[in-house]
């Protein structure tokens, strides 16, 4: 029998389901000049947190230990600072076998595929942000009060709760949002296995969008790119990166994903080649940028079960 000695095309890349794309509002924009002006940095506008107050019909403001008060807005921002970053793919081949492939097709792919899990690792770590000393917001950022809406408020004081109590707690929380508008929870995979079945699952209608919900309907954000690490000091120092068998989880308000077009940085594959080594090293970037309304923000330490 004859040998075979070519060569199979690789299998396609697909992003992990259940990540930050199914529950986040995606926008895709152009390489025009007039939609590129956000990769600069911008400011996004909110509205979630409105002063929310209960009235007497008969003599106005209800002021009873201020009980008719749900939330006070004065403190909390008009608008926040969005970081945009870049996430770059490379890939590096012999020249040998470049002629049955197309390394430029290849290396676009790439970076489809490892979008998502980049945007979760900003989103978690906000690495971009602390790197630039910039002030957007990011999962990890250091907690602060709730009228803030720049840090979240951790629910769990000093050691972590089982992971079903802690999707509890969170659930509990976003319904402190001050117009009582739904959240997103934030979990890693080693915390979602140890709930699914017991408090999320796929939806009926999305399961093959790899959509997953908690029973009370809210979206769940199951990143691969997520690390787990619990927010930072007021000084960004690594405070709660300690894992070992804790992970933590976060809840925030809709997330919303700003993607560019997918760009060659090789024009040609000649700008990659090494005569030295015969090999071709080619480049693909795209900017992005992820936030969310901060009106819901708040943080949870899990204590991961043994598993036998």
């Amino acid at each position: 029998m004859a040998q075979f000695q070519g060569v199979f095309p690789a299998d396609e890349l697909v992003p992990a389901s259940c990540g930050i794309m199914s529950v986040a509002t995606v926008v895709e924009h152009t390489d025009s000049p007039e939609d590129s002006h956000w990769i600069n940095g911008y400011s996004q506008d909110t509205i979630a947190g409105p002063t929310i107050r209960l009235l007497s019909s008969r003599s106005g403001y209800i002021t009873a230990n201020d009980k008719g008060l749900l939330f006070d807005g004065t403190q909390f921002p008009r608008y926040f600072d969005v970081q945009p970053f870049f996430i770059e793919a490379e890939s590096k081949r012999s020249t040998l076998g470049i002629l049955a492939q197309d390394p430029l097709a290849d290396v676009k792919a790439q970076l489809e595929a490892s979008t998502q899990k980049a945007v979760e690792r900003e989103l978690w770590e906000g690495y971009a942000i602390r790197q630039d000393n910039s002030d957007g917001v990011y999962l990890r950022r250091h907690s602060q009060t709730l009228q803030n809406g720049l840090g979240p408020i951790i629910l769990t004081s000093g050691t972590g709760v089982a992971p079903k109590k802690a999707l509890t707690m969170l659930e509990a929380a976003i319904g402190k949002s001050p117009t009582g508008g739904g959240g997103v929870i934030h979990m890693t995979r080693e915390s979602a296995s140890s709930i699914v079945g017991g408090g999320i699952g796929f939806a009926s209608d999305a399961h093959d969008d790899g959509f997953m919900l908690t029973n009370l309907g809210t979206p769940v954000s199951i990143g691969s790119g997520y690390t787990g690490t619990g927010p930072l000091d007021v000084d960004n120092t690594t405070n709660f990166n300690n894992l070992g068998t804790t992970r933590w989880a976060y809840a925030t308000g809709p997330v919303t994903v700003h993607l560019a077009p997918v760009e060659l940085v090789n024009e040609s594959l000649n700008q990659g080649f090494n005569a030295r080594t015969n090999d071709s090293t080619v480049k693909a970037q795209r900017a992005a940028a992820v936030h969310f309304d901060t009106s819901i923000f708040f943080a949870a330490q899990i204590t991961l079960p043994d598993v036998p």
